[in-house]
């Protein structure tokens, strides 16, 4: 083979040069992460663009697909994108157009698009072929005076053309639209922000260059997102605008309509660049796995606007719905800051200010260029208006001239070789206001122009050459005035350039008006173009669900067969003594209304179980029903075992809360056990429930009570010295203990423990002292007989008496001083309200009253009736007191509650329930649970345990 073949066509002639691999592999990286920082990744801080989206938008300049053209398909561009500036892939080229289309990617939208250029819930765009696309009206404001040398050009990939380095433009574009992109070692993500605002911020910062980035902030407080939304967290906003990094919350926006049979929320924004279609695959997930409760029903309404339609039953708050699913999916989205963009060639991070102060200085470089360019051409003009006027001057011969010339060249000659009448351009400079050496061309040769000595004319080259390549025709039709009037204007022009150009003052005030014009010019005719579409909010980023729960008082009932519900108390109007109340149950079965309780939404509802554990909830969670709703199911929202019931409900106000360490819970059992423990030890209440109180099945021996607990034999018996009564025949009785009551107490707090059967036992707390959660407690009351038990625990808060009712409604008040305080706890008490067959043979419930409270009274029929404290009598202790609700035949009070004063309505309203207190409403409540042996259960008390004295 010769050696010409052994020659490698590109020039290779087989010499291996050995290199260092660590040091190639070095090099090369480096090579490729600078290609990727410079050309792909990172905006320029100037004009905001990435080298593919200015290639895009400047081919399409270049091609003519301006707003006021026809659209032209999308192929046609990225081919010409492609085959001139951008010799990469076409879908880069595409998806770089489609993302500048799309009103849900950028604020403002740089390229209209005609057809399917995808959509909100990850819909891919049809195929280039298929689409049309033009450029945006507020596009043509980048590439403003780029013919006007405004800006650097450099070689295309070929260097068949040429492309510019940066668009010159008129707003602070990165700032407006924003970008994100991922380089090597670095990353990108600058929000969008609201064009008024940005503009408003930049003319604040031409004002004041001065001015601190929190005055900054007072003109753009926030991004404001193409999708909307509701903008949390202004301290990482702050921080972002102040550090270049940082992080704020984008929230969606949602209606609530409440009707008759359900309720709907509305999702209609969802955050920046979140799919509709991830939310609601999110939400179907949640409610299939059980973590979200309420919502029956997911629709996607979505159109030409966002709409998820959220079904939610009636018992649930759509507004705490949504707190959870803000925590739970992408409804509450972060977004971070990280404004890293290419200065003067160099990744840096930049601040608010630092964006600001970069896009100004770049425009002063573009005013001035653009002024120079201009002050070049005006110049241009006046010299070629000049040479028009020695034409006019000298018509006949210059035609003669030209017509005598053989050669173009030989023309040109002629008219250079002497000297022209200039009487009309004398006159026309003697009609400047301003000097005529302004407006000769700097690069203009001393010999050229009008010369001192003989007064003539001498034409310049470039004037010879505008002379002759004007037809005849225009040159006989040249008139004096038109071309007197514009060689004053251009002059005029000249000057002003001059002055922009050597008075800073003025070129920042040319500046400043271009970027009031640039602000005006983009707004639509319905004046809404630069309305922000972010709301910005100071709520919290993280809520709980208690921040959306409406504060109000409510009623709380629970039923035999553990149906519990709220209504709002409101609902009920106080009635006067002996009405029959307005039915807040429909008892279905042989269910009976168990407890009552009134509370305030945001409360903690703590339920105490037949098994000794506690549960806690929060009573905005439970199901909200109108009076014809039974409520639902404890076992919804409490983990009960299968053989575990409800048996006492109280409520944790925000002041029990309050120091904590200092309280206990005072807990006695129906057997007439007592036991306090640290209601610290209840802060933390687990999902399964918390052992609360061990119950033991008590055995009763005559008139002697023995816990019957597994390997325990210590016994409590109280007091020492108490007897039991005389002659009575000792029974060996096993009676099942179970919770009369739970209350928060402090050190010191005297406490009342009322019986069924109408006795009173009263002492100080301290008696008691504190135990474990598992313990059994103490005896704090001796009860009179096997049938009566402990109904109540009252901890009074100051002098007010004492409330007792009956199971056929009667109530009465007595005092406390009536009621002896003993040193210690076990007695039997004293008599603390008369039982007989019209009073009842039995007490349902006590508690302590104002005057200016109320008193609500639920019957095991699902009535509930309010009245007046200051309505019923207060009485001696041996008294049965007065009627307080109208029962029929076999009903019973079921429970009673108090109503502080604070929730009692106004005497007017008062009235105004008075009128209808007969009429009842067939609506259904909640059913409650066990109201207590009815009056065949029970023996009639005798007289002789009213007696006066303590037993």
């Amino acid at each position: 083979m010769s050696e010409s073949n052994n020659q490698n066509p590109n020039g290779f002639n087989g010499e291996v040069k050995p290199i260092n691999i660590v040091d190639e592999l070095k090099t090369s990286y480096l090579d490729y992460a600078m290609s990727v920082i410079m050309s792909r990744a990172l905006p320029d801080a100037r004009d905001g663009f990435k080298p593919v989206h200015r290639r895009v938008l400047y081919a399409m300049h270049e091609g003519g697909n301006t707003p006021d053209k026809p659209f032209v398909k999308s192929a046609e561009i990225v081919g010409r994108v492609m085959g001139l500036y951008h010799p990469h892939g076409d879908s880069a080229i595409y998806g770089t157009l489609v993302r500048m289309a799309q009103d849900f990617s950028l604020r403002y939208p740089l390229v209209q698009g005609q057809g399917n250029f995808g959509g909100r819930g990850d819909e891919a765009p049809a195929a280039m072929r298929y689409t049309e696309a033009r450029m945006s009206p507020i596009a043509l404001e980048l590439l403003k005076d780029i013919k006007k040398e405004t800006v650097d050009f450099i070689p295309n990939y070929s260097n068949k053309t040429t492309e510019p380095l940066v668009l010159p433009t008129r707003f602070p574009n990165l700032l407006v639209n924003g970008s994100s992109g991922i380089a090597v070692g670095m990353a990108t993500n600058i929000p969008p922000h609201n064009l008024n605002e940005v503009l408003n911020g930049c003319i604040a910062y031409v004002d004041n260059p001065e001015i601190t980035i929190d005055q900054l902030m007072e003109y753009i407080p926030a991004p404001d997102f193409p999708t909307g939304g509701i903008i949390l967290g202004r301290g990482g906003i702050r921080e972002a605008y102040h550090t270049g990094k940082g992080k704020l919350y984008l929230r969606s926006v949602y209606k609530v309509t409440d009707e008759s049979r359900v309720k709907k929320i509305n999702i209609v924004e969802i955050p920046y660049q979140v799919s509709y279609n991830t939310v609601i695959e999110r939400i179907n997930e949640l409610i299939k796995n059980d973590e979200i409760q309420g919502i029956t029903e997911v629709l996607n309404l979505s159109k030409n606007d966002i709409n998820i339609e959220l079904r939610v039953h009636k018992d649930y708050d759509p507004h705490v719905i949504m707190n959870q699913l803000f925590a739970k999916t992408s409804l509450q989205s972060s977004v971070s800051f990280n404004m890293l963009a290419l200065n003067k060639g160099k990744p840096q991070t930049l601040n608010l200010k630092q964006f600001i102060s970069i896009f100004i200085e770049f425009r002063r470089e573009v005013i001035t260029r653009r002024c120079v360019y201009e002050l070049k051409v005006a110049r241009a003009r006046a010299h070629t208006l000049e040479a028009l006027a020695i034409a006019l001057d000298n018509i006949d011969e210059i035609i003669h001239l030209i017509r005598s010339s053989a050669r173009r060249q030989d023309a040109a000659q002629a008219l250079l070789s002497k000297g022209w009448n200039c009487k009309i351009l004398s006159a026309m400079l003697e009609n400047l206001e301003q000097s005529p050496v302004i407006a000769r061309p700097s690069t203009l040769e001393e010999e050229y122009g009008i010369n001192s000595t003989d007064g003539l004319y001498y034409l310049s080259p470039a004037q010879a050459d505008d002379i002759l390549s004007m037809q005849l025709s225009r040159l006989t039709g040249l008139e004096q005035d038109v071309i007197s009037n514009e060689y004053r204007d251009k002059v005029a022009e000249i000057a002003r350039l001059i002055a922009i150009l050597n008075d800073p003052a003025k070129l920042t005030e040319v500046l400043r008006q271009e970027l009031i014009e640039s602000r005006d010019a983009n707004r639509r005719k319905d004046n809404n173009y630069d309305a922000r579409l972010s709301a910005v909010s100071d709520e919290p980023i993280s809520l709980d669900d208690e921040s959306f729960v409406n504060k109000e008082d409510v009623v709380i009932t629970y039923s035999r067969d553990s149906y519990i519900k709220t209504q709002a108390l409101n609902e009920y109007r106080s009635q006067s003594r002996g009405g029959r109340g307005r039915q807040a149950a429909q008892i279905k079965n042989d269910d009976e209304i168990d407890q009552l309780v009134i509370g305030k939404t945001t409360d903690t509802l703590l339920c105490f179980t037949s098994l000794g554990r506690v549960f806690q909830i929060k009573v905005y969670k439970l199901p909200r029903a109108t009076q014809a709703s039974r409520g639902r199911p404890i076992n919804n929202f409490l983990n009960l075992q299968d053989d575990e019931r409800i048996t006492n409900l109280i409520i944790l106000d925000e002041e029990a809360h309050d120091d904590i360490d200092s309280k206990y819970l005072f807990f006695a059992t129906e057997q007439g056990k007592v036991k306090k423990t640290k209601l610290s030890l209840f802060s933390k209440i687990r999902t399964n429930g918390l052992k609360a109180i061990t119950l033991a099945n008590t055995e009763v021996l005559g008139d002697e009570e023995v816990d019957v607990a597994d390997n325990d034999n210590s016994v409590d018996t109280g007091i020492d010295g108490l007897d039991g009564v005389d002659g009575e025949e000792e029974v060996n009785t096993l009676v099942p203990d179970r919770l009369a009551q739970v209350v928060v107490i402090t050190d010191g707090s005297p406490v009342y423990l009322i019986s069924r059967l109408g006795r009173v036992s009263a002492f100080n707390s301290d008696c008691v002292r504190a135990q474990s959660r598992t313990s059994r407690g103490v005896r704090g009351m001796r009860l009179a007989s096997e049938q009566d038990r402990v109904i109540a625990a009252i901890v009074p808060k100051n002098n007010d008496p004492l409330l007792t009712v009956t199971e056929k409604g009667l109530g009465k008040r007595t005092r406390l001083e009536e009621i002896p305080l003993r040193a210690n706890r076990g007695s039997k008490g004293v008599g603390i309200h008369k039982l007989s067959e019209r009073a009842g043979s039995a007490l349902v419930g006590a508690t302590q009253i104002n005057e200016v409270d109320q008193l609500a009274i639920i019957t095991d029929g699902g009535k509930l009736v309010r009245i007046n404290a200051n309505e019923i009598r207060m009485t001696g202790r041996v008294s049965s007191g007065v009627k307080l609700v109208n029962l029929v035949k076999g009903e019973l009070v079921a429970s009673i509650e108090a109503i502080v004063d604070g929730q009692s309505i106004e005497e007017e309203d008062r009235l105004a329930a008075k009128a209808h207190a007969e009429a009842e409403l067939d609506t259904n409540l909640v059913d409650n649970s066990t109201a207590g042996h009815t009056a065949q259960e029970v023996s009639p008390i005798s007289a002789q345990d009213y007696a006066d004295t303590e037993e």
